[in-house]
């Protein structure tokens, strides 16, 4: 039987402040990237995002680019030759320090 109650997502201002001051992860444009949450990162309620812990940071061409194309997410990765889990996993444990 599922819960009826909904597991908190991580939240932090601080860390999405954190991505959005990196380079894109994806052509390396300058800071000022959007922090992309990785859909497949965790199981999520309809309507709802993915903790942000598992964001990387996108420029705004990179990010559209991403949501326009219609491909899974898991393919989009793999064309650019990008383990997304492994970079924000990288971000995640170097902001936290």
């Amino acid at each position: 039987m599922r819960s009826h109650f909904k597991k908190k997502r991580w939240s932090s201002k601080v860390h999405l402040a954190y991505v959005r001051s990196l380079p894109c992860l994806v052509c390396a444009r300058p800071s000022g990237s959007d922090p992309h949450h990785i859909q497949f990162a965790e199981e999520k309620s309809l309507g709802s995002k993915v903790g942000d812990q598992h964001t990387v940071p996108l420029c705004r061409f990179c990010h559209s680019d991403l949501h326009a194309s219609g491909m899974r997410e898991h393919l989009w990765w793999s064309l650019k030759g990008i383990d997304p889990m492994e970079e924000a996993k990288k971000i995640f444990e170097k902001a936290r320090k």
